[in-house]
């Protein structure tokens, strides 16, 4: 039985949902053509991340010893975490993840209404921009700005909407029930404003 604190649970997935966010922002800078020193730089962190948080892992599940295997280091950013929400649960008590299961269910379950949150407010910004280029464009040029700023704002509700369901996804995992009432699947209705945010 293992003698860390609970704490200690909440503070291992947390560090390891920081390096996910970080191998995401890695791929998105080499989709959007980053400069390859700048993402070189950025990979090195990672890289130096996983090494650090991987042997916290396994000084706090031993039994993950024979699933984690070395990385590339010169793309970590495809480099699994090995997450509760990686394996279904009979392999999780095998491998006696089950508290670091449920700290991470909870840590997910808030950053996901945190991207609800976010995604509300997005989407209100949206509809005012909306309304007021209708209201106040007069020219062309003022009509591209209004539509450049609203790109922008289009491009963040979908990036926000990609972080929640890549939460909602992980929490399904974890036993999330699939008709929970407040972490439901997004439509293309909820992002347009159409249907309101549950």
């Amino acid at each position: 039985m293992s003698n860390i604190m609970p704490n200690a649970d909440f503070e291992l997935v947390h560090a390891i949902l920081v390096i996910e966010n970080k191998q995401l922002r890695v791929r998105k800078m080499l989709v959007d053509n980053a400069q390859e020193s700048v993402v070189g730089l950025f990979r090195a962190r990672v890289a130096r991340d996983l090494f650090n948080i991987r042997a916290q892992q396994l000084l706090r599940a031993p039994r993950m010893s024979r699933l984690i295997e070395a990385f590339d280091v010169e793309k970590p950013e495809d480099a699994r975490l090995f997450l509760p929400s990686q394996y279904q649960s009979i392999q999780q008590q095998e491998l006696r993840l089950q508290t670091l299961g449920h700290a991470e269910y909870i840590l997910r379950a808030g950053y996901a209404k945190n991207q609800l949150q976010s995604l509300r407010v997005l989407i209100r910004v949206f509809k005012t921009q909306k309304a007021s280029m209708h209201v106040n464009a007069v020219g062309g040029m003022q009509l591209w700005q209004f539509r450049v700023t609203m790109a922008k704002t289009a491009k963040l509700i979908r990036a926000t909407a990609e972080v929640y369901e890549r939460h909602r996804s992980a929490l399904l995992t974890l036993g999330l029930p699939a008709n929970n009432q407040a972490l439901q699947p997004l439509r293309r209705a909820h992002l347009s404003g159409g249907l309101p945010i549950f």
